[in-house]
């Protein structure tokens, strides 16, 4: 089958390879990070040495073999009891009301690493800061990112350094600003939304219940680069409907008090002023 490897390192934006694994697709996550889709033949135990070269780099290790039950895949619908519809169902998935849906893989965890999911509802006219606000004219300085372009065979691809995880980003906001924060339904609307998703989507009292956050621009990047898969499971778990649209994110323009937003009809990702 074919699983994800994660490589960190350096330089990362050169032809990867990994010994005994056949790469079908790398996806360049930043110049110090990249996820390469491996092809294995499933006689691989714990313990296989294996190299991973970069370059002129390389470094060896063990590979370490995960059950199914404890791997996910972009596509997957996660379940309120925590199980799966694995991707590979959703065509033949039909809702049952007391085990529903609370959201799609976006990114898949193998090894104890952390996966993450989009919710299956979406809000319209929110603003990242309301305009005049100190939200809205402050450069959070700790969240900012940069993009660059891999030329591709057919594409220019992104890749993203800084702030790749949103995860912390409204807790570093509430740190620089601690009286907007406190009405955030006021003055960080789209922030508001993540934070009062579980209740919205009916988690409370559930293990999703926390969590939910605005995604970095790479994480959004992530999921429009995956759109297709994501959308199928969406409709088959009576989600939203992916727009041809641009999606905000967390993350802050290192120039201006901008953030960034990916366009979800072609991939484009540009700056938005806050409040639009």
């Amino acid at each position: 089958g074919e699983v994800p490897v994660t490589i960190k390192g350096k330089d990362l934006i050169q032809e990867i390879t990994i010994s005994g694994l056949t790469i079908s697709t790398v996806d360049y996550i930043s110049d110090a990070k990249a996820i390469a889709y491996a092809t294995t033949t499933g006689t691989e135990t714990d313990g296989t040495t294996i190299t991973v070269s970069c370059g002129t780099s390389s470094k060896t290790g063990t590979l370490k073999v995960v059950s199914t039950e404890k791997c996910f895949s972009v596509g997957d619908i996660i379940l309120t009891d925590g199980t799966k519809v694995s991707v590979a169902d959703v065509s033949t998935y039909t809702i049952d009301e007391s085990n529903k849906p609370i959201g799609v893989v976006t990114s898949a965890p193998y090894g104890g690493a952390t996966g993450k999911a989009i919710g299956l509802q979406q809000r319209y006219y929110l603003v990242w800061a309301k305009g005049g606000t100190t939200g809205y004219n402050t450069n959070f300085i700790d969240i900012q990112a940069g993009y660059g372009y891999n030329s591709g065979s057919s594409s220019y691809v992104y890749t993203f350094e800084g702030d790749l995880d949103g995860s912390d980003n409204w807790d570093y906001i509430c740190k620089i600003d601690p009286e907007g924060t406190l009405d955030a339904a006021t003055n960080y609307s789209v922030f508001n939304f993540a934070l009062s998703y579980a209740e919205t989507a009916g988690l409370t009292e559930t293990d999703y219940e926390t969590g939910w956050y605005v995604p970095s621009v790479a994480e959004v990047y992530e999921v429009y680069k995956n759109k297709d898969v994501i959308q199928t499971s969406l409709d088959a778990a009576k989600g939203f409907t992916i727009e041809k649209s641009w999606y905000w994110s967390s993350s802050q323009h290192s120039d201006y008090g901008e953030v960034y937003v990916v366009s979800f009809s072609d991939g484009d990702v540009f700056t938005s002023e806050k409040n639009v």
